[in-house]
């Protein structure tokens, strides 16, 4: 496992390994799961002669800081869309309950 610190919170990372062939060869892809925020994600790192290539969702990162920050934003984002579908639970719930009270004293 590697660690890193971010402001925002922790990303853990680790490592499965795959090599795919190419026309000038071989490239090794390795299959890595970063967690940020608590939310998976599954990425892959093409390794070749002049550095790292992350892919996610069909997008190429060659800096990981840059790849860091996309996944910061989707967290964020599936968070908030979390938060928001517990906000609608709770309300229906209310809703029935209120609705149960009021039947009840009819």
């Amino acid at each position: 496992f590697y660690y890193f610190k971010l402001l925002l919170g922790e990303i853990e990372k680790t490592n499965t390994g795959n090599i795919k062939e190419s026309n000038s060869g071989k490239l090794e892809t390795k299959k890595e799961n970063l967690n940020i925020k608590g939310i998976d994600f599954e990425i892959e790192v093409l390794e070749q002669d002049s550095g790292k290539i992350y892919l996610f969702e069909g997008n190429e990162f060659k800096d990981m800081s840059e790849l860091e920050k996309v996944l910061e934003e989707k967290a964020k984002e599936i968070i908030n869309e979390k938060r928001k579908e517990k906000i609608r639970e709770i309300n229906e719930k209310m809703k029935q309950k209120i609705k149960d009270e009021f039947l009840k004293k009819d």
